[in-house]
């Protein structure tokens, strides 16, 4: 009875160190690669912001969760400091879920300036077309809201994917655009409102002598 006390002892012991040195492993093995995952997705946001708004001289990580959650932003700068405008990411539903998508918006926070598919997992030879150049194109210099040619609009649909391309303009494109207005009027909104306050002041100061 000892002895088999003993092995279950021994048994649970061996497999504590089993679990405890593969979470070490693992939260060590993460830890290596969490900075070069970080880096990575780094590098696929710059070169999705240079394909949908190209010849930015720089970019500013810009917070538009107030106006479509859950979407990373960043505006385009031109060599003289003004926005060109806005590149907005995200995860949105085509055919299937996981489709990640980079749409540039002008300044004016009505024309696209282009569409980059980042990631996808749609149908190949079908939805996966998305991502080909015929398609993403035709997005570039047209002014929202995007319809597709079948419902009236310049844009010609994936032959046998129209899920995918409804996917891509209603829950992404569309909803990028309309995301990229608020962000421009509240910003133009704040601006008016800082020039208003010495505008202000100089006329109390006047009516005071």
């Amino acid at each position: 009875m000892e002895k088999e006390k003993t092995g279950i002892i021994t048994v649970a012991l061996k497999l504590f160190i089993i679990c405890f040195v593969s979470t070490l492993i693992l939260a060590f093995v993460n830890t290596l690669t969490k900075d070069v995952i970080e880096e990575n997705n780094k590098k696929v946001f710059a070169e999705g912001c240079e394909e949908v708004l190209p010849g930015a001289a720089r970019t500013e990580i810009v917070d538009i969760s107030e106006y479509l959650p859950g979407a990373e932003a960043a505006v385009s700068y031109d060599a003289e400091n003004n926005v060109m405008g806005i590149a907005i990411k995200q995860s949105i539903k085509g055919y299937n879920s996981g489709l990640v998508l980079m749409t540039g918006v002008a300044a004016d926070g009505k024309k696209v300036t282009g569409i980059d598919i980042l990631e996808h997992s749609e149908t190949p030879g079908l939805g996966a077309l998305a991502d080909s150049k015929d398609f993403t194109e035709q997005f570039r210099g047209k002014m929202a809201p995007l319809k597709t040619e079948k419902d009236g609009g310049e844009i010609v649909a994936i032959t046998g994917a129209t899920k995918t391309t409804k996917g891509i303009i209603d829950n992404g494109v569309n909803k990028a655009v309309e995301a990229a207005a608020l962000y421009f009027e509240n910003v133009d909104a704040e601006e008016n409102s800082e020039d208003a306050v010495p505008q202000e002041n100089e006329a109390a100061e006047g009516e005071g002598i």
